[in-house]
């Protein structure tokens, strides 16, 4: 066995709500032919007729998981959408997965004699977003054993999720804004409303984090436009030319950037004044004088002496 050194525990990061955006990918799975569009890819079976049944959303820790849909009553396939690299995945996945199993089973047979024949999971995340390194390979996959404190040649338990990441790099989106073409790599999913969802997705990034920094009157026109282009070059047009479901995409993406920018900003504020507490108590503990260690707050967060008089008088002891 190897044994694994344990890591930093990650600080916490202010997120916004991702059921926002993720409304708009359960929305478009709620058509027929785009749920069977990606049963056929994510089961390789294209051109065959697949018996689908959707499946209600399992709920955990006060949130559902995104798409799960059944195969020909066979195969159980669950599908996560990460606007985020998320390396926990596959524990988060177990947990959706052995709750929606269990609901097809009577919890008595699991302690009688006779073998419980259960549906065959098939796990999938589809990561979006904008990125500053290309993904080695956009399929892929991620294993609970990755995260175990020893690493086992043959683990005991073990659960497989398959990665899809339609991650783009910024020129990338421009270049598809501009000139309807999408990276290499990605072409051969070109016709996937998977790949769509990703390039949607991966336009509003583009206008929160590189056009408008986070200005929310201007990423709702940016919705607005997008809704448009992507009707224009035949992509979700049935899905766009509802004028309702518009108008929902429009405050969903909006309403996420908003609250993320907010998070954001939030955060920094935070980290201002968490800055300024400690800088006061080191400064005190050298032993300057109120008036010395006005002058250094002052200087360092360019404030005016009567605000950084203020704050000295909040955190001096």
């Amino acid at each position: 066995m190897i044994k694994k050194e344990n890591s930093k525990q990650a600080q916490p990061v202010l997120r916004a709500n991702r059921n926002l955006k993720n409304a708009f990918f359960k929305k478009i799975y709620e058509h027929d032919n785009y749920l069977r569009d990606v049963a056929n890819l994510l089961a390789n079976k294209k051109g065959k007729d697949l018996e689908l049944a959707n499946v209600e959303p399992i709920f955990y820790g006060g949130k559902e998981n995104d798409l799960a849909f059944l195969i020909d009553d066979v195969f159980y396939f669950m599908i996560e959408a990460q606007s985020t690299w998320n390396p926990n995945m596959p524990f988060r996945i177990l947990i959706y997965i052995a709750t929606a199993l269990l609901g097809f089973i009577k919890s008595s047979d699991m302690y009688g004699k006779k073998l419980v024949n259960i549906k065959v999971p098939k796990l999938y995340t589809v990561f979006t977003g904008l990125t500053t390194e290309i993904p080695e390979q956009v399929v892929g996959e991620q294993r609970l054993s990755d995260a175990y404190l020893e690493m086992e040649e043959h683990p005991d338990l073990e659960v497989v999720v398959h990665t899809y990441r339609f991650n783009m790099l910024t020129e990338e989106v421009v270049t598809f804004l501009e000139q309807n073409e999408v990276p290499k790599r990605l072409q051969e999913f070109s016709n996937s409303s998977l790949l769509w969802y990703a390039l949607f997705s991966n336009s509003v990034d583009y206008y929160y984090k590189v056009v408008y920094k986070g200005e929310p009157v201007k990423i709702s026109h940016a919705v607005t436009e997008l809704c448009e282009l992507f009707k224009k070059r035949g992509m979700f047009v049935d899905i766009f030319e509802k004028e309702e479901v518009v108008k929902v995409t429009i405050q969903e993406f909006s309403r996420e950037k908003e609250l993320l920018y907010a998070g954001r900003e939030e955060g920094r504020e935070e980290g201002r004044e968490e800055g300024m507490a400690l800088l006061v108590e080191t400064l005190a503990e050298m032993e300057l004088t109120p008036s010395e260690i006005i002058e250094k707050i002052s200087q360092k967060y360019q404030l005016a002496p009567s605000d950084a008089k203020d704050y000295v008088e909040r955190y001096f002891t």
